[in-house]
């Protein structure tokens, strides 16, 4: 039982919240750039005071369709005055790889017909939540947003898929002997291409077979009864809950690992080499697959959150049964954010299901977020139940109401059960990088540990942040980058380094280098200009806020090359300082995923700096990081130089 003000503050909440009659409203739909379908809704005399509802959906493996849903309480929110804007996603599946995309295009679709709003509130389902909480995280219009609100949200991010490894590589095992049993794939969910005809029927009558998952228990065999008993105990998974889940392990697995926007082919960015299962005899026959750190990390980069919302409120609604996004999603997801900016609150079923809330527990969830953005204490579990009985006896939405006071979430057991540790992906990015045109450049890589050999990954990446290959000279020799990711692997012995060139021949190309590996790497790169002279640098960052020196003064000029570090768009606002500190004027960027800027400092400041100017150049980012280097150029021979860029708390 609440006391009294906390029940009163409930329904005094909810006494405001009566429907109103939708308005008209203004409704456009359509396909973006990228290929992603877009649906919008706006009331009659909408305002950017009045706020945008952005909708996210969940996982699909059917290919993206016009017109997507506004979500379960479009008509609400649309009574309430704001604008409800939804993508179909550019990707089917696990489309992280390019939901940041997805919901930029549609904010700016957006914007150029009703304008900017003032603020935000994301809300998702499922996979849809982890994109409400990516958006949060990465989003350049993030500063809007104000709220998220998560409903059984696989938000604990790319770890969801280590339970899927185990779950088909434990059937695999458990069902090798009975020929109908057998799914091609194993790790890779299907083989590429995958078998003609394969359908989820198929998945259907295999499962079965081994397990008699669709009979009646007592039409079952003793061995089908024994492997369905097995697989329960070894996942935790529910009876009820294996051929879904089955489906995600083998369809949703295979998509993962071989749609060339994902991991192209990759199978290695989930790893089980070191797990225990508990079992002697699985843990002796199961098929390990050892985990890339490199592959593991780009899995994890899209996306696993970091816990990086600023002031953004979110409420997270979960079953405690539900056996295909597990409840450990929250578990995962509370370690990372900040107990200030998040609640969570589990529904207690009597059966399991995946989103199987009540129309009042979304609503109350829903309008309890609105309270705590508009100034209301953060709502606890108690307070949401208590929100939610009296939706249901207003008659607002129906009940019942199941959100418990006191649930303790449970720890990370079953398919987020913790694996040997991979090694940290430790970072040297250079954020100018070119060939041709006469101009060269050198990147030099060293391990740095005296013991342990380094596992080196080189990305070379445009202006715009897609891959490039620079025809690298690997010690003096031509080596080819991997002809799909364009990437360069490589491993140095303790102490050893690398150095890879870019010739002068051919067309001019600029770009930008990052390197990861699993040992901490020194890195420097060396810049040759024709007739002007030699100029290196170490590799810089990630940042969040550096300052540079920076001068006019004839013939020098000073240029900065900024690189965003993130798989997302990064806005880099820039501030010219003078020689007292003082803002003489500021400036933002907007960096493609990966991509870099590349300019003079007169060229971001046009028209603010004349000759014999000196002063400095303050570059941050919120929620994000990038690296730069500032160079100094001079028209004569020696006039090249490269300037000290200090990281600022």
């Amino acid at each position: 039982m609440l006391p009294f003000f906390g029940r009163s503050l409930c329904i005094s909440l909810v006494l405001t919240l009566t429907f109103f009659p939708v308005l008209a409203q203004t409704e456009v739909s359509g396909q973006l750039s990228n290929g992603s379908y877009f649906s919008i809704a706006v009331p009659d005399g909408w305002t950017p005071a009045d706020g945008l509802v952005i909708w996210n959906h969940g996982f699909d493996l059917a290919p993206p369709s016009p017109e997507p849903d506004l979500g379960p309480l479009m008509d609400h929110q649309l009574a309430s005055g704001y604008a409800v804007a939804a993508s179909s996603y550019s990707q089917a599946g696990w489309a992280l790889f390019g939901t940041s995309v997805d919901l930029e295009l549609l904010m700016e679709k957006f914007a150029s017909d009703f304008g900017w709003p003032d603020s935000i509130l994301v809300f998702g389902a499922s996979l849809g939540a982890l994109v409400a909480v990516q958006a949060v995280e990465q989003a350049t219009f993030r500063d809007r947003i104000v709220g998220a609100f998560s409903i059984c949200g696989s938000v604990g991010g790319s770890v969801n898929w280590s339970g899927a490894l185990d779950l088909r590589l434990l059937y695999d095992t458990v069902c090798r002997d009975i020929p109908d049993a057998l799914i091609p794939g194993g790790a890779e969910g299907l083989p590429f291409p995958p078998p003609p005809n394969f359908t989820e029927q198929s998945v259907a009558d295999a499962v079965n077979a081994c397990t008699g998952v669709l009979e009646v228990s007592g039409n079952r065999t003793a061995d089908q009864a024994a492997n369905l008993q097995r697989i329960e105990s070894l996942t935790g998974l529910p009876e009820g809950f294996l051929l879904p889940a089955m489906n995600l392990a083998t369809f949703g697995l295979s998509d993962l690992v071989h749609d060339p926007a994902k991991l192209g082919g990759r199978s290695s960015a989930i790893g089980n080499q070191d797990r225990d299962y508990g079992d002697a005899d699985i843990n002796s026959m199961i098929e390990r697959v050892q985990a890339d750190p490199f592959d593991k990390y780009d899995l994890e980069r899209n996306y696993t959150p970091r816990g990086r919302v600023a002031d953004t409120r979110i409420i997270s609604l979960h079953t405690d049964k539900d056996g295909l996004v597990l409840l450990e999603n929250e578990s995962v997801f509370a370690s990372i954010m900040p107990q200030g900016n998040l609640t969570t609150a589990v529904v207690v079923e009597e059966e399991g299901s995946h989103c199987g809330f009540t129309e009042a527990e979304i609503f109350a969830g829903w309008e309890s977020l609105r309270g705590w953005v508009a100034g209301l204490p953060q709502p606890s579990p108690g307070a949401l139940q208590a929100t939610c009985e009296a939706v249901d006896l207003g008659g607002l939405a129906a009940g019942p109401c199941r959100i418990s006071q006191d649930f303790e979430l449970p720890e990370l057991a079953r398919g987020f059960a913790p694996r040997a540790p991979i090694p940290a992906s430790n970072e040297a990015l250079i954020s100018q990088f070119g060939k041709g045109g006469g101009f060269s450049s050198d990147a030099t890589f060293v391990n740095t540990s005296t013991s342990q050999s380094a596992n080196v990954t080189i990305i070379a990446s445009d202006p715009f942040g897609q891959p490039f290959d620079p025809g690298f000279l690997e010690n003096g020799q031509y080596t080819l980058p991997r002809s799909t990711a364009l990437e360069r692997k490589l491993q140095l012995p303790p102490l050893g380094r690398v150095t890879l060139s870019a010739g002068r021949e051919g067309q001019l190309q600029i770009g930008s280098l990052a390197a990861y590996s699993d040992q901490v790497l020194g890195g420097t790169v060396r810049f040759s200009i024709p007739g002007i002279g030699i100029a290196g640098v170490g590799a810089a960052g990630p940042f969040q806020r550096v300052i540079a020196p920076v001068r006019l003064e004839d013939p020098f000029n000073t240029g900065l090359a900024i690189r965003n570090a993130e798989v997302s768009r990064l806005k880099v606002e820039l501030s010219l300082l003078d020689t007292s500190g003082e803002v003489i004027d500021q400036t933002s960027i907007i960096l493609e995923p990966e991509g870099r800027s590349s300019l003079f400092v007169t060229e971001y400041f046009p028209g603010m700096i004349s000759s014999g100017f000196r002063g400095s150049v303050l570059a941050s980012a919120v929620n994000g990081s990038f690296s730069m280097i500032a160079l100094e150029l001079g028209d004569q021979p020696g006039q090249f130089t490269t300037l000290p860029v200090a990281e600022v708390p």
